[in-house]
């Protein structure tokens, strides 16, 4: 999987479906899509399982891309049949990994992640999951968010969809910092919206835990993509440390406040900011970047 860690959102939407011969009304997926490339083999599809669901049973597959032949029968759930249980139990790119315990999906993500591996491997990722629509009354959605951090997909309940990108830009032999991000520190982070998903305050504060390497500096940069260069890391610092946008890291685990994203406006599309810790060594910079994506649900 490498150092730099990658997500995805994956949104699978259900139309209503019917036939002469069909005695309930279903809905099933009718397209899959991933809304950030994954640096490692692109997911295909999902496999899961269903429980107590009407003229349901075994495993089911979902398609994010591609078109080899799924493992399963296609996903579909009996319309209104709120007492059905679905859970992911593979995510499968060009192999497939195995989810540790199997992640159900309900109108919450789960507390905690689940771990997805190779057969007999080590960890290879972290993922969590929830449904938008868990009675199935009308079309639904599960969105899957995928990361190498347990911390960056461990959202809870909030009042705002977080998804973290942690990674890397390094500079000759500069090894960046290496902290964890958390939302649920000692104030946590809180974003308040009205009926119409627009900002009303935000509260709280971003914790990094300090790691064997720490960093001096960091930036808040609302310009940077989702794979920058070096370059272009290096200029979006700079340009924070112009623009008033920079602050000084003093002591251990340092927080960083809610105020300094500048997070106001709707979020009914995402809203991304990238803060950048830097780590000098001999004038050399390495950064660190938490990719954060603000987002109503």
């Amino acid at each position: 999987m490498g150092k730099s860690a990658w997500w995805a959102v994956v949104a699978m939407f259900v139309g209503l479906t019917s036939g002469a011969c069909v005695e309930r009304e279903a809905v099933e997926p009718v397209f899959a899509r991933a809304t950030a490339a994954l640096t490692s083999a692109s997911v295909k599809w999902i496999n899961g399982t269903y429980t107590s669901c009407l003229d349901r049973s075994g495993s089911w597959s979902v398609r994010v891309a591609g078109s080899d032949p799924l493992d399963h029968p296609p996903l579909s759930v009996v319309r209104n049949d709120a007492a059905c249980r679905l859970a992911i139990t593979e995510i499968v790119g060009d192999q497939t990994y195995v989810a540790t315990p199997v992640l159900p999906l309900g109108s919450t993500y789960e507390a905690q992640p689940s771990s997805f591996a190779l057969s007999g491997e080590s960890t290879a990722f972290y993922a969590n999951a929830k449904l938008d629509d868990a009675s199935f009354a009308s079309d639904f959605q599960i969105t899957v968010v995928q990361s190498d951090e347990p911390d960056v997909v461990d959202v809870g309940d909030v009042l705002a969809t977080y998804v973290t990108v942690t990674g890397s830009a390094v500079a000759l032999a500069v090894l960046p910092p290496n902290y964890v991000i958390s939302f649920a520190g000692a104030t946590p982070l809180t974003i308040q919206m009205d009926a119409t998903k627009t900002v009303q305050s935000v509260t709280g504060s971003i914790s990094l835990t300090d790691g064997t390497r720490t960093g001096q500096q960091y930036v808040v940069d609302a310009t940077l993509g989702a794979s920058p260069s070096y370059a272009q890391v290096e200029v979006a610092f700079t340009a924070g440390i112009v623009g008033g946008r920079s602050y000084l890291i003093s002591g251990a685990s340092p927080s960083i406040p809610a105020s300094r994203l500048e997070l106001t406006g709707s979020l009914a599309t995402a809203v991304v900011r990238t803060i950048i810790v830097s780590r000098t060594v001999g004038g050399v910079l390495g950064f660190q970047l938490f990719r954060i994506s603000f987002k109503a649900p």
